[in-house]
């Protein structure tokens, strides 16, 4: 298998709050979600972690 570039979507990315399970919107600007999981902690200090969520879409073909 291998990927098909022109096919499959965009990476997208997102962040969640490990501890209340709020999420950004995924998007294909890392900035924008970044910018959200600071904001997320400003007004919530003791929500401090956070995981990353990568969405990369594949779409296969046979190998030649």
């Amino acid at each position: 298998m291998r990927p098909v570039p022109e096919t499959v979507k965009p990476v997208t990315f997102a962040m969640q709050c490990t501890r209340c399970d709020a999420a950004s919107v995924p998007h294909i600007d890392f900035t924008i979600v970044h910018t959200w999981a600071v904001q997320h902690a400003v007004h919530n200090p003791e929500h401090a972690a956070y995981r990353e969520i990568i969405h990369r879409h594949w779409r296969t073909a046979p190998a030649d």
